[in-house]
């Protein structure tokens, strides 16, 4: 997958935060879950996605999605 993300260089990735919808686990008391994505335009693939914490910016957590 990473030698397939080189390869995209200079085309079109975007980056998008969702809250993932019927992730709450009332019973167990968790809270909905929250993902980041970097997200190929011109081949429709998603590259990487990583949770992050609900009350986090979207921004700081970009440079996670390197790793």
């Amino acid at each position: 997958m990473d030698s397939f993300a080189k390869g995209l260089r200079g085309q079109g990735v975007v980056i998008d935060g969702k809250t993932l919808r019927g992730s709450i686990d009332l019973a167990g008391g968790t809270t909905a879950l929250h993902a980041i994505t970097a997200f190929a335009t011109e081949t429709r693939t998603v590259l990487r996605q990583r949770s992050v914490d609900a009350k986090s910016n979207q921004v700081p957590a970009v440079p996670k999605l390197r790793n």
